[in-house]
C-alpha cells in the first residue's frame, strides 16, 4: 500500500471516530493496575489473585485460573510448569467477551468461546491440565446464544404420481 493511501485512510478512521481506537473500560483497567509483586511467592498466583481482587472491585467478572502443562526445555527432558492468569469477562463486544491477563503479557489476549481448558490451551498452546479454578465465584462459562423461534409453515404435500 502506498504511503498516501495509507495516511489518506489512518485519517479518515480518525475523523471518523472508528472503533479500532477506542479501548474499553475493562480493558484500561487491566492494562494500567500496576500489581506490587511480593518476593519469596508465588509470583504468578499473586499477581492473578491481586488483579481479580481489582477488577471484582470494579464489577468486572472474573476468574482465577491455575493450570500446568509440560514442555521441553532446552538441554533437558520435559519439564512441568505450574501457572495462574486470571480470565476476565469485557461486555464490549459480545462476539469477543473472554480474555486472559497474566503478569507475563504486556496486554490481555482474547480467548475464544469455549469452556476454560480450551481457553487456556488457545493461550498457552500446549496441553493443559486446569489445577484450581476458584471455587467460590460461579464457572465461567461461554454466553448462551439465543435462536430466534422462527414461526414453522405448513409444507404443501406433493403427492407422487403413479405410472
Amino acid at each position: 500500500m502506498s504511503k498516501p493511501i495509507f495516511i489518506a485512510l489512518s485519517a479518515c478512521l480518525c475523523l471518523t471516530g472508528c472503533q479500532l481506537f477506542q479501548k474499553s473500560p475493562a480493558w484500561e483497567k487491566v492494562v494500567h493496575t500496576r500489581i506490587p509483586i511480593t518476593p519469596n511467592a508465588d509470583v504468578s498466583m499473586n499477581y492473578a489473585q491481586n488483579l481479580r481482587r481489582e477488577l471484582h472491585a470494579d464489577g468486572i467478572e472474573s476468574k482465577v485460573v491455575t493450570y500446568q502443562f509440560r514442555f521441553r526445555a532446552p538441554l533437558r527432558d520435559d519439564e512441568t510448569l505450574q501457572r495462574s492468569a486470571v480470565i476476565y469477562r469485557d461486555n464490549t463486544n459480545a462476539k469477543y467477551p473472554w480474555w486472559l491477563k497474566d503478569e507475563t503479557s504486556n496486554r490481555p489476549v482474547w480467548l475464544p468461546n469455549a469452556d476454560i481448558a480450551t481457553q487456556v490451551r488457545f493461550y498457552i498452546g500446549h496441553d493443559v491440565e486446569i489445577l484450581s479454578p476458584e471455587r467460590d465465584d460461579k464457572e465461567i462459562l461461554p454466553p448462551r446464544h439465543h435462536q430466534k423461534k422462527h414461526a414453522v409453515s405448513p409444507k404443501k404435500k406433493h403427492r407422487k404420481k403413479k405410472r
